[in-house]
């Protein structure tokens, strides 16, 4: 499941409901996130989007749950995935503990794409276009050793105690293999 998906299928409503939170007739919540004595925070259900005019606090449904829980967003889309009913694998992120085995089997996955990096000229140049070529774990999968995240600079996602538990890519050449996404580049994906 991407996080299109997920956003689709979970409403901004039934998130504030597993919080226990009602918005008004004007849908205003008073806003979770400091103190509010009187409802400053505006739902969007037409967007599934919420913006607190006090604190300032803005976004969609998994922003709000990484808000609420005070998590990463890796976090926040494992939740955003229990919500919307889904008790399988989110972009291959295992709503459970990942194995043994799937950790080491991303740890494997990873090292080799981060020794591709190098050869690849225009993953180089996608890093160094965007000032990220300084970071010490990145890599670049060009879909020889692994079909998923294809032609995608990829990043580590890690669990409490370092263990690498997923792949986070950014697709850098369009499908057909020619030219950069500008504005229109996909969102992350993760495996």
């Amino acid at each position: 499941m991407q996080i299109p998906d997920i956003k689709k299928q979970l409403t901004i409503m039934s998130v504030l409901a597993h919080y226990g939170i009602k918005p008004d007739k004007n849908d205003h919540i008073k806003c979770p996130f400091h103190e509010d004595d009187k409802p400053s925070c505006k739902i969007y259900t037409e967007t599934n989007t919420y913006n607190c005019f006090g604190c300032g606090k803005t976004g969609d449904v998994i922003q709000f749950i990484q808000d609420k829980e005070n998590c990463d967003k890796h976090t926040a889309l494992k939740k955003a995935a229990e919500l919307a009913g889904e008790n399988t694998e989110v972009m291959g992120i295992s709503s459970g503990k990942a194995s043994v085995k799937e950790a080491e089997n991303f740890a494997e996955l990873f090292k080799m794409q981060k020794e591709g990096l190098p050869r690849s000229p225009k993953a180089q140049e996608y890093l160094r276009n965007r000032c990220l070529e300084q970071l010490q774990e990145v890599g670049y999968n060009s879909g020889v050793n692994w079909k998923k995240l294809k032609q995608c600079i990829t990043f580590p996602l890690k669990d409490k105690n370092g263990n690498i538990v997923s792949l986070y890519g950014r697709r850098i050449t369009e499908s057909g293999g020619h030219g950069y996404f500008g504005d229109t580049a996909p969102p992350f994906r993760s495996y």
